[in-house]
């Protein structure tokens, strides 16, 4: 596991909050260095996240730590308005959405 290049200060609270043991879906929608996704993704070998961010730096990002948690995290670069025509035939459910 890589040093983050940033440490999301609510970090734990999000993860009292959204992370259980079921299989869930996430959306975050400013996914900057990746904290929270990863996060997400090492409280739960079964959770799924969409990444989003407008900044393509983060998504480059996004795109190597895919690698390390293959059809578990899915980066999409884009901006919130266009998350209808993003996310269009692809998940439409999400069990959490983070915004920070």
């Amino acid at each position: 596991m890589k040093t983050p290049l940033h440490t999301p200060v609510l970090l734990d609270h999000v993860l009292k909050i959204l992370c259980h043991t079921e299989k869930q879906i996430f959306l975050d929608l400013t996914f900057g260095a990746g904290g929270h996704t990863r996060g997400l993704l090492n409280c739960n070998e079964n959770s799924i996240v969409y990444a989003l961010d407008r900044d393509q730096n983060s998504i480059e990002l996004a795109r190597e730590m895919a690698k390390e948690y293959p059809n578990r995290l899915f980066p999409f670069h884009g901006q919130f308005s266009e998350l209808k025509n993003i996310f269009t035939h692809k998940q439409n459910f999400f069990h959490g959405i983070l915004l920070d």
